[in-house]
């Protein structure tokens, strides 16, 4: 009787440890499986801000033009004395805002006395990007909006605002010469003047 008993005892507790290391396999799985789940959305997330890039390339290549450049010639505010150089005339910024690539660009005339000169704000998304050779990039962007404001003889403001969302064109900078850099674009001129328009400027990126 006694035997039966200590057979009975040995068989309901080795029947409880299996079943609380099932349970703790268990445990142990779900959370393994929480694991992959969540390296499979932050892979999944990675994706997606990069579903517009082809390649490493092209990753290599915003890296490298990211940045703000500032014109080498300088917008002229006038005084009665004289004419004082008041800062550059056009400054580009090229940035990642979220899982988009936006360059940003101001352009300062010069100042009448007594009035306020020219002033464009001008943005655009990258599309594409091709290093062409090294220190040169073409790409294709994608215009947002602009803004163009200027006073005339009168001092009276004028203000022209576009929303051109989804005119595409071409862009390309060389870098190759640190102090001298140069961007040239094949956009439409259209009445936000001074919109993508690099005639007689050289750039320093800052």
């Amino acid at each position: 009787m006694k035997k039966l008993i200590l057979v009975l005892f040995v068989i309901v507790g080795c029947g409880g440890l299996n079943k609380e290391q099932k349970q703790k396999d268990l445990k142990d799985s779900l959370e393994e499986i929480k694991v992959q789940n969540i390296n499979l959305k932050a892979k999944l997330n990675s994706l997606t801000k990069t579903n517009n890039i082809d390649s490493l390339s092209e990753i290599n290549a915003i890296n490298e033009i990211l940045g703000d450049y500032e014109s080498n010639e300088q917008y002229l505010v006038q005084y009665a004395a004289a004419d004082i150089p008041g800062g550059p005339t056009m400054i580009i910024g090229i940035s990642q805002i979220k899982d988009k690539i936006i360059l940003k660009q101001v352009y300062t005339g010069d100042v009448p006395y007594g009035c306020e000169g020219p002033l464009t704000e001008a943005s655009a998304e990258m599309v594409k990007i091709e290093k062409i050779e090294s220190g040169i990039y073409k790409m294709k962007v994608k215009k947002l909006k602009c803004n163009f404001t200027n006073s005339d003889v009168n001092c009276e403001h004028k203000e022209i605002l576009e929303q051109n969302n989804n005119i595409e064109f071409y862009l390309s900078v060389n870098l190759k010469k640190k102090k001298e850099i140069i961007f040239h674009s094949k956009a439409t001129k259209t009445k936000c003047s001074h919109a993508w328009d690099f005639t007689g400027l050289t750039f320093i990126k800052k």
